[in-house]
């Protein structure tokens, strides 16, 4: 609502009231682009935090997988060499192929039993193979075994293997140092046992657990096969020299709920962002309302300014002749008096109307409703201000009908009403200067209508109406102080009366209706 300043001061606060609303919008606005900015800044921040907990938490879960899969690596080693272990430690004088196969019988999973017992001797194996293949094995066995011994596993530290292909299938050999003798004549007992048999019988049930436990899958890789970049390897370095263990690793379960907090900090970011913005617009709509009402009161006082100065000039300039006994013709003599009483009248009026205003803004009980005779009171109003207006050439014509049922109100508000709604058929009614006022009753309310026949308004003007301070807009040299209907209106809620307006003929001109609750009916 519009705060009225008081006349004494309202020209000189002009000027300060302008460069405050001019100032106050942009520091605002500064201070809602800052929040705006801080809000995108602290979402941006908290995502980039989330991430590098996110990126973090990939690094220490890579971490803990390949430790994980080294330890399995360590398992595999030792069942492996358990496995290849034992055939050698259960028939160390094993001499005959009878006693090879016995040895197999007993360890499913060998593939081969076989004895060197010299540089010359043919070998004694089980299942027989190829002599020469035979040749090229020993050769091997003699290059491999000369490597040292590893004491990662203590429990199998004379245990020595080696990888070779046997009868089509890469082999797992293994001996001890306790069947094997680098003299002449010395035998040389060898353990073989297919590589795929001992994944499928010893590792992948290890494999396989694992799997469960850990939720990763693990394969085991020869030397020469490809690497993939994105899985983790553990190299063996005891048994399988060369070989591997390639793990694929999914998506750790806690990333799930960092994605969850992820999309989390988004959703917070941006219901912050449009809470601030929803801030930002109510702020705008509060300092844009404010500007308004900055506007309308610097128009209002403005108003107010060019009212008084008007009358007061005629005032001024009359009295003063009369005082100095410049006109000395009586009958002219009368006539200023008249135009100084009216115009003085008209003061008081308008003076009455701002303070009527603001007291039925701030809520204040202004009329007491201890009148009933309405029609009554409309006739008081048209004997004391009929001849004012018709000396403005408007031409007020009145129906005042007998029957009218009885209507609680307050004399003084009722002439403010008429007041200025003829005070406004008058300025915006046109040159004919018809002014019809109408009474009437219904059951359980009765109608005032005070009509004009000008050239009427727009809808969009009609709603300005309702605006304080909404003057110079639709007439030419229209005058008063702005309050519009809204003060008329004020009045009717404190009547408990509805106002209604509406074109009064096809052609134009406006109709304003009051409907009061007729005495003793509900309102």
């Amino acid at each position: 609502m519009i705060s009225f300043l008081r006349a004494g001061d309202a020209t000189a606060r002009r000027p300060r009231g302008a460069g405050v609303s001019l100032v106050r919008p942009r520091l605002s606005m500064l201070l809602l682009w800052f929040l705006l900015l801080n809000t995108i800044g602290v979402g941006v921040l908290s995502w980039y935090a989330i991430t590098g907990q996110l990126a973090q938490l990939e690094v220490r879960h890579q971490a803990l997988a390949r430790h994980q899969l080294s330890d399995l690596v360590a398992e595999s080693e030792t069942a492996l060499l358990a496995a290849m272990a034992a055939p050698l430690r259960t028939a160390p004088a094993a001499s005959d192929s009878a006693d090879l196969a016995s040895v197999l019988q007993q360890h499913d999973y060998l593939s081969r039993m076989l004895v060197f017992s010299g540089d010359s001797a043919p070998p004694r194996s089980w299942p027989p193979g190829d002599a020469e293949e035979d040749g090229l094995l020993l050769a091997e066995a003699r290059e491999q075994l000369g490597l040292p011994v590893s004491q990662n596993i203590p429990a199998y530290a004379n245990l020595r293997t080696f990888v070779a292909r046997s009868n089509g299938q890469l082999t797992l050999f293994a001996t001890e140092d306790s069947v094997t003798a680098g003299t002449d004549g010395a035998r040389l007992l060898l353990a073989g046992a297919s590589i795929a048999r001992l994944t499928r019988d010893i590792l992948h049930p290890l494999y396989q657990g694992f799997d469960t436990a850990q939720d990763m899958t693990v394969a085991l890789q020869p030397p020469d096969a490809e690497t993939d970049p994105t899985t983790l390897r553990a190299p063996f370095s005891r048994v399988l020299a060369g070989w591997r263990l390639e793990a694929v690793v999914p998506p750790q379960h806690d990333r799930s709920l960092f994605k969850h907090l992820h999309w989390a900090s988004i959703a917070a970011s941006v219901g912050l962002l449009a809470t601030m913005l929803l801030i930002g617009f109510a702020i705008h709509w509060e300092l844009r309302r404010e500007h308004e009402d900055v506007e309308l009161r610097n128009r209002f006082v403005a108003n107010v300014s060019h009212e008084l100065k008007t009358p007061l000039s005629l005032i001024n300039m009359y009295a003063e002749t009369l005082y100095l006994k410049r006109l000395p013709d009586v009958d002219r003599q009368h006539e200023y008096h008249r135009v100084i009483l009216s115009e003085a009248q008209r003061l008081s009026r308008m003076i009455e109307n701002v303070l009527d205003f603001s007291r039925l803004r701030d809520g204040a009980r202004v009329y007491h409703l201890d009148a009933t005779d309405l029609r009554s009171t409309l006739n008081n109003i048209l004997a004391t201000y009929s001849s004012e207006w018709l000396n403005r050439n408007a031409t007020v014509s009145a129906t005042l009908p007998d029957d009218i049922a009885p209507v609680a109100h307050d004399p003084h508000g009722i002439t403010q009403i008429v007041l200025n709604l003829v005070d406004n058929a008058i300025k915006y009614g046109g040159e004919s200067g018809r002014i019809d006022i109408r009474l009437s009753s219904e059951p359980d309310r009765t109608e005032l209508d005070v009509i004009d026949y000008g050239t009427g308004i727009s809808q969009r003007q009609c709603q300005e109406l309702w605006r304080a301070i909404q003057v110079d807009t639709m007439v030419d040299n229209a005058r008063g102080s702005g309050l519009g209907l809204v003060l008329v209106n004020r009045i009717c809620e404190a009547h408990n009366a509805h106002l209604v307006l509406s074109p009064s003929t096809d052609s134009g001109g406006l109709r304003v209706s009051i409907y009061f609750p007729n005495y003793g009916s509900k309102t």
